[in-house]
């Protein structure tokens, strides 16, 4: 925008050392002042180059003067100005004043900006663009254009900003471009900027070619952000501003249509409530000891106030008051008393009239003293899109001294037996006295503002009101009708609604006077019926049936309601009772407080009751998926994923449907989902988390375990990294990282476990076995608010992990180095080594402690066990004297010499069965011999009978 300089006033420089002084202000108005039609243009020149600005203006003995940064360039006094040879000095703002005898006008500056783009360097890597030089205030970008998987930007050999995958991206990784932008230079930002590439794949770095960034500096205030002008509404602040820089201290003088405002002298100008005497046009003068620069003119209008009516309103308590307020284009009414909203009046909220409406109203009926105020409203305008403010309503309301009734006593309905109570609120004068009436006579005691009943019967169905008296007159209530449910059929079923979880019992009761045969219902199907011959609860003739649900589950969430048969004849049904069903949450229960869940202690058994019975892997577990084909939290605390496009695939002992498989798929993102919950969220604390893991193919920054919200932000995460390594990183207000090492090698199931303890120490295994540990603080907690997934995320693209991956347990607590290596050796940790199970022919994911108890335990009536098989050889019994095969199952008390060759383990309905050749005998002579036959180890035969298990024939 163009100034018109001596229509607002005239500067004098009154001595380049000291600072410029404001003399005089002019507001008269030039008749045929120079107009500006198109002024200079900013532009970008190579060093050695011409650059050329012009100027046109309207206007007769036009006399031109040019400026750069601020300050007069001798002899450019024409509309035209050329620099040649330009160099990274010529980099500055340029403007132009044209005058003659009637006035004079300042064209906008025109930015020169100024590259050197020799290569000082030699690298085979260059930015673009090279050195530059540019006027304070530009914005400056650089960009490199080259394969990579990290770019670090520098200035003057120091690092400024990392440009990669787990920090700032700019882009999809691995990328070929990366930028860094300054959006407006300064002085500080002077000097050599390179970036340091690491190639991706090789992690060879390699730096570019340097580029110098010059910034020149004006010793003349030049200003870089002008006010800006527009609409707003009376009653809202009007804020303007400006930036500039230059030599020395900066003086500001802000004017309002051409006169200055007094105290108006920072670079910061405000009116907190604005009306329409402060519409107008806005400028301000910055000068420093060299000179002075206006800033462009700003318009500003001041939408008026819309006049709320009536404008003052005084009422007696209980009586009713309104306001209308009148505008145009209006969408939005914010009421206001005393400055805080009541309602909006608007489209989508109580919209009192057509949307782009012109009216909207507000009403107090019954008025009381807590309503008296002052009252305004905010109208929003739709075209201008701003707030206005209405003028003030102020409201007084008159309290008489004779009671007043607020709140009258509502008539209620109930049921026989229940307690029912009614209250009236008044106001008055002193102390209020009551006392309540039924069919108009006084209740004894019934004195205070509420009144009770309690056992109702149908004598008590009555008319009920109050008298409030004081000394000053006395009100008599509205009545009060109480009634009590009917009884015949059609009655209301109670409750009408009810939310239960899982697990507790339900029950109705339905009332139906002299009822032959109630039919209960659930959406309309019948579920139970109460009569005569079929479950009747009490004598025929009676008035009542209950139906009852014992123990609730999901699938019994429905309406339900009864159809009642009168002995008289008919039927007719009760209105509908909603029962919704929610799923309960379980905690599991840890009795003694030792970490482990009783249903663990009891599988390991181990005394839940006792805290020092037993030191278990399964201690501080608080969430385990061994992807049995589900994704399903079997650690007992209820913490279930869900499946997002991941396929059930074979475990690493071959079992079908025993792990998830995860695979790039057309763009689409594939992860298990496994919750943002508060037990995933370690803070500070201590954490482990083990999984199996088989990679498909070689692949970098591909997620098996992650939780992080945002680039930047804190969180953790398991992945790959150079083909086929592993890495961790745990970030809060800084980040660690660990990894590498050995291959994980495509095509092979590898165990990954890690450790964090007190936020410091970070540790990584690899099959059982500890390769790197790291220490150092994070700083701050590493919660968030994402989820945490399996298989990978989308942040700046999908980052997919491609393989499979099963066995993932989460602790509370850092797991020591024996206790990984158990995992790794006994996944299922029931005693027996994965590995000799498998040889023995077993299924390495089933419990073998079962198996190892039943055949261990002393004494069992009628089973040939290890304590009969030794007393039976010590006595010399002939079918004992031949020792039997013996295999080593790794147990604390390991079991020797018994026949087990054959055995199988399977499992049917959540059942362990033994399948195995046995022989059978009830006086350990005579033995019979049964083959491929199953023994259900919960359901052993009653009658007395002796096994021997024999190698499979």
């Amino acid at each position: 925008m163009q100034t018109l300089q001596n229509s607002r006033r005239q500067v004098l420089l009154v001595n380049v050392v000291s600072f410029a002084l404001l003399v005089f202000c002019a507001n008269k108005a030039v008749a045929a002042a120079p107009v500006i039609t198109a002024g200079p243009v900013s532009q970008t020149v190579s060093t050695g180059q011409k650059a050329t600005f012009s100027v046109t203006a309207s206007g007769s003995l036009l006399q031109y003067q040019w400026r750069k940064g601020g300050a007069p360039i001798p002899g450019a006094t024409s509309s035209i100005l050329t620099l040649t040879n330009i160099q990274s000095t010529d980099a500055f703002p340029y403007s132009v004043t044209v005058s003659n005898s009637q006035g004079a006008v300042t064209s906008d500056s025109a930015n020169l900006v100024v590259i050197n783009n020799n290569n000082p360097g030699g690298s085979s890597i260059f930015l673009s663009p090279q050195s530059r030089a540019v006027p304070q205030g530009t914005a400056v970008s650089w960009t490199v254009s080259y394969q990579a998987q990290r770019y670090t930007w520098r200035k003057n050999g120091a690092a400024i900003r990392d440009d990669w995958q787990g920090g700032y991206w700019s882009g999809v990784w691995p990328t070929t471009t990366s930028t860094y932008s300054i959006p407006l230079a300064l002085a500080a930002d002077a000097g050599s900027y390179d970036v340091v590439v690491e190639v991706a794949g090789t992690g060879q770095k390699i730096t570019s070619t340097p580029s110098t960034l010059v910034v020149n500096v004006a010793d003349f205030p030049a200003i870089f952000t002008q006010p800006a002008g527009g609409y707003i509404g009376s009653g809202q602040p009007l804020n303007l501003s400006v930036y500039a820089t230059g030599s020395g201290t900066l003086l500001y003088q802000w004017y309002k249509d051409g006169v200055a405002i007094p105290g108006a002298t920072s670079a910061y100008y405000s009116v907190n409530v604005a009306e329409t005497s402060d519409a107008g046009t806005y400028e301000v003068l910055v000068s420093n000891n060299l000179g002075s620069t206006d800033s462009a003119q700003a318009f500003i209008s001041v939408l008026p106030r819309p006049q709320l009516l009536p404008s003052t309103q005084s009422v007696a308590q209980g009586g009713s008051v309104s306001w209308s307020i009148t505008t145009t284009n209006a969408d939005r009414f914010t009421w206001r008393k005393n400055g805080s909203p009541l309602w909006t009046d608007y489209q989508y909220g109580g919209w009192s009239g057509v949307v782009g409406g012109t009216t909207s109203t507000y009403s107090i009926n019954p008025a009381l003293s807590t309503h008296a105020g002052t009252y305004d409203v905010v109208v929003h305008r739709v075209s201008e899109n701003v707030d206005v403010v209405s003028t003030p309503s102020v409201l007084t309301v008159q309290v008489a001294n004779e009671p007043y009734i607020v709140q009258q006593p509502s008539s209620t309905s109930s049921s026989t037996g229940s307690t029912v109570q009614f209250s009236v609120v008044a106001t008055g004068a002193e102390t209020l006295r009551y006392q309540w009436k039924r069919n108009g006579e006084n209740i004894p005691s019934a004195t205070s503002s509420s009144l009770s009943l309690s056992n109702v019967q149908s004598t008590d169905a009555l008319k009920y009101s109050v008298v409030i008296s004081n000394t000053y007159g006395a009100i008599t209530s509205s009545v009060a009708t109480l009634t009590l449910e009917s009884t015949s059929p059609g009655a209301t079923l109670t409750p009408s609604t009810r939310s239960v979880p899982e697990g507790v019992q339900v029950s109705w009761n339905y009332n139906a006077y002299n009822g032959s045969v109630y039919t209960w219902r659930k959406n309309g199907v019948t579920v139970w019926q109460d009569n005569k011959g079929s479950g009747w609860s009490g004598v025929l003739g009676w008035t009542s049936s209950t139906y009852t649900i014992p123990s609730t589950q999901l699938s019994n969430t429905g309406d339900y309601d009864v159809v009642v048969q009168p002995l008289s004849g008919g039927s007719s049904a009760s209105s509908v009772s909603a029962l919704t069903v929610v799923k309960l949450i379980k905690t599991a229960l840890d009795t003694d407080g030792d970490g482990v869940t009783d249903d663990k202690e009891t599988a390991d058994g181990t005394d839940p009751n006792d805290p020092n019975s037993f030191v278990s892997v399964n201690k501080g577990l608080i969430a385990y998926y061994p992807f049995n084909a589900n994704a399903k939290d079997e650690s007992g605390n209820g913490n279930d994923g869900t499946v997002n496009g991941a396929t059930l695939a074979p475990d690493r002992f071959g079992k079908n449907d025993g792990s998830y498989s995860f695979a790039a798929a057309n763009g689409t993102l594939q992860n298990i989902n496994l919750g943002n919950l508060s037990l995933f969220n370690f803070g500070t604390g201590d954490y482990s988390i083990v999984c199996w893991v088989k990679l498909d193919k070689d692949q970098n920054g591909r997620y098996i375990l992650v939780k992080y919200a945002a680039v930047g932000g804190s969180g953790y995460g398991l992945g790959t990294t150079s083909g086929t390594q592993a890495y961790y990183f745990a970030k809060g207000s800084s980040d660690k990282w660990i990894g590498s090492g050995p291959s994980l090698n495509s095509g092979q199931w590898r165990q990954i476990a890690i450790t964090h303890k007190n936020n410091v120490t970070l540790s990584y295994y690899l099959d059982g076995q500890l390769l790197q540990s790291v220490s150092g603080a994070i700083g701050g907690s590493i919660s968030n608010n994402a989820p945490l997934l399996v298989g990978g995320l989308n942040i700046d693209g999908i980052q997919q992990f491609e393989g499979k991956i099963d066995d993932i347990r989460i602790y509370n607590r850092v797991l020591t180095a024996t206790e990984i290596t158990q995992l790794y050796e006994d996944n299922n940790l029931d005693g027996v080594k994965d590995s000799k199970a498998s040889s023995l022919g077993y299924d390495p994911t089933l419990n073998l402690r079962p198996l190892i108890d039943f055949l261990k335990k002393e004494p069992v009536e009628g089973i040939y066990n290890q304590t009969q098989y030794e007393a039976n050889r010590a006595s010399g019994r002939s079918d004992v004297t031949t020792s039997p095969n013996t295999y080593d199952l790794y147990t604390t008390d390991q079991i020797y010499n018994m026949r087990m060759g054959g055995m199988v383990l399977s499992r049917s309905n959540n059942q362990l069965i033994l399948n195995y050749e046995i022989q059978q005998s009830q006086d350990l002579q005579s033995w019979s011999t049964y083959k491929n036959q199953n023994l259900s180890i919960s359901n052993a035969p009653t009658n007395k009978m002796f096994l021997r298990i024999l190698p499979k024939q």
